[in-house]
């Protein structure tokens, strides 16, 4: 099934209307408590989303975790904008008069205040990194904080028509800005793709919401009717049956589908195989060898075996195994994906030198070599999608895989010695982090495949920046009964407390929960017993 892009309406009763499959976790309208909302935010899992009113209040559904508000020492005053931080872990409420409340890791980077209350800040747009905002006044005043970059400067606002939305392009580097009339105003790498200003409108535009790739984007109106441009496709709207007045539409949230509508959850304790290119029938062959299980409840497969090549060449026919040997009790096919520090090879190099963090090669010292891994990472990924989806193969969940201690001296990997990452748990999280962020804008459920022992000497304690805590396939667990035993291990499963994240390695004081995730699947290893089909099997917990 393929990655499905999703989006929520927000009314100004705090009312959501969900489209594409995103997920409804609760309203202000369901708790009977009446508010004006101003506008929301969903959290990075597509599990849950903030919704904030005019009077400060931030109120959580889902997942979404409340870091604050600024109810208590707002008084009379009231709030006109709000956004979350692109990890989900935080968020920026703003007054009329450009007052900016920062919760969670919501950086305090300045505030517009002393803005005119006749021309009231419109919206709030958040860089990419989270590092930065733009604030906007109605009249199209633009303020900005961080990193963000005024790519606008002298631009003079004339259209009597009051600004209402401001975007960010994907990689920071421009923004888009809408009036009430749908006038799109492109700057820096913004493109223009279309606006509603020669459109009859009912009611003003009040949302303008880019797609993941910007190269296109929604907007809404207070009617909830949504106009499609460039690449964004409709999932439906309210155009039928818009809001009672006086209730409209007052924003939109881009959202995924992935968890709260296409994923089926785990057999419990259930066994099932990984496999990747190793099981190809030969190098380079498409096909998969005859030696492997007729049944596994629960299949994970390898999609690249490295960040810049190694694509596994047999992972069509991998996934027919898999479809088959689930039957009718199974589970549908994971996917994983093998993660290394980049090396300094012409195809590492391609894909590190642009992307979300910017031109590599413009900076210098550590912000160079940070930029390097995150784009790595973050390209990488998205080049393994790209493959599974020309190859037809789809799943919600992937994995991906942290492993190999043996770390490079150096910044960069090198694959001839051995060494898939580099001297730098700092630069090795960011490579992590880039490959999160690629597969989770894909709309995929992420988790991390890896062990106490390895993780850490790896990416140190970096906890990745997801918003929700990531499922974990815990590898190493020792082998006992199901599936096999084993002389000096216990001769009956003692997987229940490795599944609740609490079991020891043997000789060793780690337990073998990491990052601060929940274990869902276990790899157990034999030892010296040989495996069956020459593959380690998996326990679902």
């Amino acid at each position: 099934m393929a990655p499905v892009t999703a989006y929520d309406l927000i009314t100004s009763a705090g009312d959501i209307q969900t489209f594409g499959g995103a997920g409804f976790f609760g309203s202000r309208v369901s708790q009977g408590a009446p508010t004006k909302i101003i506008g929301g935010a969903p959290t990075a899992t597509g599990l849950g989303y903030w919704l904030a009113s005019n009077k400060g209040g931030i109120f959580i559904y889902g997942d979404a975790v409340n870091y604050g508000s600024p109810r208590a020492s707002f008084g009379s005053k009231r709030i006109r904008a709000f956004a979350g931080t692109p990890d989900g872990q935080g968020y920026w409420a703003v007054s009329p008069v450009g007052n900016v409340y920062s919760y969670g890791d919501a950086p305090s980077c300045g505030s517009a205040s002393g803005v005119s209350s006749k021309r009231p800040i419109a919206a709030i747009a958040p860089t990419p990194d989270g590092l930065g905002y733009w604030l906007i006044t109605t009249r199209g005043v633009i303020r900005s904080y961080g990193d963000a970059v005024d790519f606008a400067p002298g631009w003079n606002y004339r259209s009597r028509s009051p600004i209402v939305a401001m975007a960010s392009t994907p990689d920071g580097q421009g923004f888009w800005i809408a009036n009430a009339k749908g006038a799109i105003f492109n700057f820096g790498d913004a493109h223009f793709l279309g606006s509603t200003i020669h459109r009859r409108l009912t009611k003003p535009i009040v949302s303008l919401v880019p797609t993941t790739d910007g190269n296109g984007y929604w907007l809404t109106t207070g009617t909830g009717r949504i106009y499609f441009f460039g690449d964004a496709v409709s999932r439906g709207s309210d155009i039928r049956n818009p809001p009672a007045a006086p209730t409209t539409i007052v924003g939109m949230m881009r959202t995924i589908a992935t968890t709260a509508s296409r994923y089926v959850p785990l057999p419990h304790q259930t066994i099932g195989y990984d496999i990747s290119n190793f099981q190809c029938t030969k190098p380079g062959s498409s096909t998969l060898q005859s030696n492997v299980p007729q049944s596994s409840a629960v299949s994970i497969i390898e999609v690249a075996g490295w960040l810049d090549g190694a694509n596994n060449s047999c992972l069509q026919s991998s996934a027919a195994w898999a479809t088959r040997a689930a039957g009718s009790t199974g589970a549908s096919y994971q996917l994983y994906l093998f993660l290394n520090s980049p090396g300094t090879n012409i195809e590492a190099t391609r894909l590190y030198a642009n992307g979300p963090k910017g031109s590599c090669g413009a900076l210098t010292g550590t912000p160079r070599l940070t930029c390097i891994a995150y784009n790595y990472g973050y390209n990488g990924a998205k080049s393994a999608v790209a493959y599974a989806t020309k190859q037809n193969v789809h799943a919600v969940t992937w994995w991906v895989d942290i492993e190999n201690t043996a770390l490079s001296p150096t910044p960069f990997s090198s694959f001839s010695a051995n060494h898939f990452w580099s001297f730098s748990p700092a630069l090795n999280a960011q490579t992590m982090q880039g490959a999160i962020d690629a597969l989770r804008s894909a709309g995929l459920l992420v988790g991390i495949y890896s062990s106490s022992l390895q993780y850490p000497k790896i990416v140190g304690d970096y906890t990745p920046t997801t918003g929700a805590q990531l499922p974990l396939w815990i590898a190493g667990v020792p082998w006992t009964n199901p599936p096999y035993t084993q002389a000096g291990l216990p001769s009956t499963s003692t997987l229940t407390d490795w599944c609740a994240g609490t079991a020891i390695y043997r000789g060793s004081k780690s337990v073998d929960a990491f990052a601060g995730g929940v274990p869902w699947i276990l790899q157990e290893t034999p030892g010296t017993e040989k495996s069956p089909f020459g593959l380690d099997p998996n326990y679902t917990c």
